[in-house]
């Protein structure tokens, strides 16, 4: 992050704009990467967004926000801050829906590890979506699940063959 630039998310998308303080000119810079802050500094700093939704407009959380982002709020915040300002701090304008977060930091925390590094590392890209995690994440159940069904069979058969010995 450069000084003197302020940064902030575009609305729905996954450009990060910056403006120049001397200027009103704004550039887009793609960023494939997290790079979030959580800083105690940066979650006292009030919110410079004028963005709010209400519950029918704008990006839902989490399914519109990629697992980079998603995740950097699931992370402990800093001594005297609480989990609904850390949401504000990261998610500024959505609302901190208490059993919305904590069922989506449950399913997040019963992934296995490998699989959460390999959707954190794809950053802000489209294979880094939430959307793609959740979907991905049911196929990789459902297959473990028939994998599992398969070798309770073989291990029950294989049981009754030694006992009919």
């Amino acid at each position: 992050m450069e000084p003197g630039v302020e940064y902030r998310m575009d609305d729905h998308t996954s450009t990060r704009r910056r403006r120049q303080h001397s200027g009103d000119s704004i550039e887009s810079v793609e960023s494939s990467g997290c790079e979030t802050d959580t800083s105690p500094q940066r979650l006292r700093q009030p919110s410079t967004s004028s963005v709010f939704y209400s519950d029918d407009e704008g990006p839902k959380w989490p399914q519109d926000y990629h697992v980079c982002d998603v995740v950097a709020v699931f992370k402990k915040p800093p001594r005297g801050i609480s989990k609904k300002a850390a949401f504000a701090m990261h998610f500024p304008g959505l609302q901190f829906k208490k059993s919305t977060f904590y069922d989506n930091y449950n399913l997040w925390e019963r992934t296995p590890v490998a699989f959460r590094t390999r959707y954190t590392d794809y950053g802000r890209t489209e294979k880094g979506s939430w959307k793609v995690f959740l979907a991905t994440r049911m196929r990789y159940l459902e297959k473990r699940h028939e994998r599992q069904k398969k070798h309770k069979k073989r291990r029950v058969e294989q049981e009754k063959e030694t006992l009919s010995v």
